[in-house]
């Protein structure tokens, strides 16, 4: 992400931009959504399962109540309290105790709560047993107790109208056992231990209900599976503080609600305790985290795509410009505006830009038309002083030499040392002679005049040759159509300092110079010669020569590149476009 941000590409900074204002808000909702949610989420799973304790607390609460009521209303049974009236020698006793029976085993039968209904005289003996079952509900004679049960003993020793509650235990089951001293004796009842947690929904694994006896003891529900670890509650005893709650107890999460057993305010209470392992309590949010990191993927992919068409938009015209700026910056040219340009900052740039173009285009122009008249006028003054060398100066030495010439003739044979001197200074002036005409040669070639641009560059490269003693290969292409005045001049130019610089500095032994005219005219230059830095060309020309060419070239409006190695020799080439300005442009020169 660094890197991309380093990066010179505009488009990569704002799609960086664009994604972290996009991950920041999101990464923002994410942290609150987990934070929220998971708080609410406990919240309202302790809420919802404090709710459940409480309605299977009520619902063991009005059970209860409800045991009491049978109880009172079997006590006011008349056929219960015939039976208590008549005594058991009697001959309507067994018809009595027929109608109770009766009367007790439509009760048993139409509230399969009760898994006992019990009646006891006030000795302690059973007169009528009645128990539900697997096998249905049945009926037993009167039973002599040889031996009272404690219980029963201290219920008939309480006294009359007095409601008692307690446990009774079978086949590893606990059963509420309520009993009513009457004034004939006890009735009781026992209700059935699972009746009370009827009513539960199917419990998960490490799932458990349990309920707390006055006495101490837990009591254990769960689906029959002996496999389950039951719950130790006597660990922690955070239940007996308070009436309701919850508390942790190791992994699990524990929810109790105390009930009382009998109406009044010091009666003992049962606790009933729900234990709920804390990841099946706490909702697993990892469906939370997979749904929004797919929302979150999904957003990032759509602000990307929306982003990179909207950057598109905004880079394009920047785009449009720097390759304005580049091609203006190769070809000198002004590019052509574009057909939209955007209406703010960076379409103000670009009106600026081509404004500012169209005004050094302008400037240009006005210095290469400067450029033209004093290359016009340096070929002009060189022209003058070319003829003025040949008119003037160069036939008065011809004139002297003639002179000479006539009075060496007239010297005697014998003259010795005297006609020697006159013989050297003769030659010397035959020398000057030939240099002037060189001299005039070089500041306007006529033969450029007579001949073109092909043959000048021609003789100027065998001269150059013939005076650095170097061989030459010309592949001169004949030229269609002649340059104008200026063009030539300018070739010719440069290709008179480039072979300068090859016969002062290169020491080459082999010059190519080829001349080709292909949409545009194409020369080049090559030796074989030490070369050079073009970065660093020699000191003793300090890059004037360089220069030089580049600013003629760059008149032409062409482009000139260098190759050059130090012992490689060197590589010349111009290329000259094919402009129709030039031929049409007035020769001057």
């Amino acid at each position: 992400m660094m890197h991309l941000w380093h990066s010179r590409s505009l488009r990569s900074k704002l799609l960086i931009l664009y994604l972290g204002l996009l991950l920041l808000p999101i990464v923002g909702v994410g942290l609150y959504g987990h934070v929220h949610l998971s708080r609410t989420l406990q919240a309202e799973a302790v809420k919802l399962e404090s709710q459940q304790v409480l309605g299977q607390a009520v619902h063991i609460q009005e059970t209860l109540e409800y045991g009491r009521n049978d109880l009172f209303y079997l006590a006011d049974l008349s056929s219960l309290d015939a039976l208590a009236d008549t005594p058991i020698d009697s001959t309507t006793y067994e018809a009595t105790l027929q109608a109770t029976r009766s009367d007790l085993l439509k009760f048993a039968s139409t509230n399969l709560m009760y898994r006992r209904v019990i009646a006891f005289d006030n000795a302690g003996r059973v007169i009528v047993f009645v128990q539900s079952d697997a096998d249905g509900v049945q009926t037993w004679e009167a039973i002599d107790a040889v031996d009272v049960p404690t219980t029963v003993r201290n219920i008939i020793a309480s006294p009359i109208g007095s409601l008692h509650m307690t446990l009774s235990r079978d086949n590893g089951r606990h059963n509420i056992v309520y009993a009513l001293r009457t004034p004939d004796g006890i009735v009781m009842i026992e209700i059935h231990g699972g009746w009370l947690f009827r009513h539960i929904p199917p419990t998960e694994e490490r799932e458990s209900w349990a309920l707390a006896l006055p006495s101490g003891e837990i009591i254990h529900y769960t689906d029959d599976d002996d496999d389950v670890p039951l719950p130790s509650y006597s660990e922690n005893l955070v239940w007996q503080q308070s009436s309701f709650g919850s508390y942790r107890n190791g992994s699990d999460v524990v929810f109790f609600q105390h009930l009382q057993l009998l109406p009044d305010e010091d009666s003992p209470t049962l606790v009933v305790f729900r234990n709920v392992p804390q990841a099946l309590l706490y909702a697993d949010l990892s469906t939370y985290y997979q749904t929004f990191s797919l929302l979150a993927i999904g957003a990032a992919l759509c602000v990307v795509s929306i982003a990179l068409t909207v950057i598109n938009r905004f880079v394009e015209p920047i785009r449009q410009l720097k390759d304005s700026v580049d091609t203006m910056r190769t070809t000198n040219k002004t590019p052509a505006l574009p057909t939209q340009v955007p209406p703010d900052e960076i379409g103000d740039l670009t009106m600026a830009f081509y404004l500012m173009a169209l005004e050094l285009e302008d400037k240009r122009e006005a210095e290469r038309e400067l450029v033209e008249k004093l290359i016009t006028a340096q070929e002009e003054e060189r022209k003058r002083i070319a003829y003025d060398l040949h008119d003037g100066l160069l036939q008065q030495l011809v004139g002297a030499r003639f002179y000479l010439n006539q009075c060496q003739q007239t010297l005697c044979p014998d003259d010795g040392p005297v006609k020697d001197t006159f013989v050297q200074g003769y030659d010397v002036l035959s020398e000057a002679i030939v240099e002037g005409r060189r001299i005039i040669q070089g500041l306007h070639p006529t033969v450029l005049d007579d001949l073109g641009l092909v043959e000048a560059i021609a003789e100027l490269g065998q001269t150059v040759a013939k005076l650095g003693g170097c061989s030459i290969d010309l592949d001169l292409e004949h030229l269609d159509v002649e340059p104008d005045k200026v063009t030539s001049v300018t070739l010719y130019r440069i290709t008179q300092e480039a072979l300068n610089n090859i016969l002062k500095h290169a020491k080459a032994k082999h010059i190519h110079i080829s001349l080709r005219n292909h949409n545009g005219i194409r020369l080049k230059i090559e030796d074989d010669g030490r070369g050079f830095t073009p970065d660093a060309p020699p000191e003793s020309t300090g890059g004037w020569g360089i220069r030089t060419m580049n600013e003629r070239v760059n008149l032409l409006k062409g482009k000139i590149d260098i190759d050059s190695m130090p012992g490689e020799g060197t590589a010349i080439r111009i290329s000259i476009p094919d402009n129709q300005q030039f031929h049409d442009r007035e020769a001057v020169i």
